[in-house]
């Protein structure tokens, strides 16, 4: 009687033990599955960035030789951007993710565009305006990239403190 006292408990204690790890094994999963979601975002920024200095890069090409093929290719790498803006949002949505400033970016990619196209109509014409054009241009691009900084800065937060979370777990 008492061995199989002793035979159960020890069965209890080991179907609980396997159904602790079993659930330390699925929270870590959980936490590391947010913190690879957590990657791609910022991935995703990084591949923003990358379009718009393409994008910057056509704009000072453009200056430099007033090719109207260029406005062709700076229309294409601006869908593109706002293709991956699109994913970029997705994504954000999928992991309830608030971002500060995003609306402000929006808007401001949309006049440098603009701008961008106002140069293009103008650049034989108006050399006034266009000065005016390409400073405006360069305080966009700036505040453009300063905003894709504070994103970047805020999904890295996030991540450290899923790290956090993930090795305070294991650790505890």
């Amino acid at each position: 009687y008492i061995t199989m006292k002793i035979k159960t408990s020890l069965i209890t204690l080991t179907t609980l033990s396997i159904i602790a790890l079993a659930g330390v094994v699925l929270i870590t999963e959980l936490a590391n599955i947010k913190l690879i979601k957590l990657e791609k975002t910022l991935i995703q920024v990084k591949s923003l960035e990358v379009s718009l200095l393409e994008l910057n890069r056509i704009e000072l090409e453009f200056l430099l030789e007033h090719t109207p093929s260029l406005s062709r290719e700076f229309q294409k790498e601006s869908e593109h951007f706002h293709d991956l803006f699109d994913e970029f949002e997705h994504q954000l949505s999928q992991q309830n993710l608030m971002i500060k400033n995003l609306d402000k970016l929006k808007s401001e990619v949309t006049k440098y565009e603009n701008d961008f196209q106002l140069m293009v109509k103008e650049i034989d014409t108006n050399k006034d305006h266009i000065k005016e054009l390409k400073a405006e241009m360069k305080m966009l691009y700036k505040s453009i990239s300063s905003l894709f900084l504070r994103i970047e800065e805020t999904l890295e937060n996030n991540m450290h403190e899923a790290q956090s979370d993930i090795t305070t777990f294991i650790v505890a």
